[in-house]
């Protein structure tokens, strides 16, 4: 099922989504030259994000179920179809050190799942014909809160 990652309210009065534009010679991420990725006020099909499971084998059978919490995922930008991506390479800025994000499936030359699907009966064009690599895989993640914090009121 499609989604949307929006800031917190609490960081921001505006009502930013995560964006991407699929890559042409005009937008692209400033270090990686890759398809960019942005915050945006803009509420269109650029937005739409989709969370998969990480591994192959089992992405057919967890479609549509709900994603636990600290579980890797690859999120692949609907629009364009590749997944969002980063490098572990930092740059310093004003701001501090950061890492860029981009869209770009960076994916093993291995093609071992695929020749699984066929021998099952089980390809169709959802099947992914390459595994993602760790630069694609993402979470979501939550904070424990303590259980003597939480029974205040």
């Amino acid at each position: 099922m499609p989604f949307t990652i929006q800031v917190n309210p609490q960081l921001s009065s505006k009502d930013l989504r995560l964006t991407s534009f699929p890559l042409n010679p005009m937008q692209y991420s400033k270090i990686s030259r890759q398809q960019i990725v942005l915050m945006s006020k803009d509420n269109s099909k650029d937005t739409l994000f989709m969370a998969v499971f990480k591994h192959i084998s089992k992405r057919y059978e967890m479609e549509g179920e709900p994603i636990p919490v600290h579980t890797e995922v690859v999120i692949h930008h609907k629009r364009s179809g590749k997944s969002l991506y980063s490098e572990s390479h930092p740059y310093p800025n004003d701001f501090g050190v950061e890492y860029e994000v981009s869209c770009f499936t960076q994916a093993s030359a291995k093609r071992k799942q695929i020749l699984k699907h066929e021998k099952a009966g089980t390809l169709t064009s959802q099947s992914s014909s390459k595994v993602e690599q760790k630069g694609n895989y993402w979470a979501f993640l939550a904070l424990k809160q303590d259980k003597q914090e939480g029974s205040k009121s």
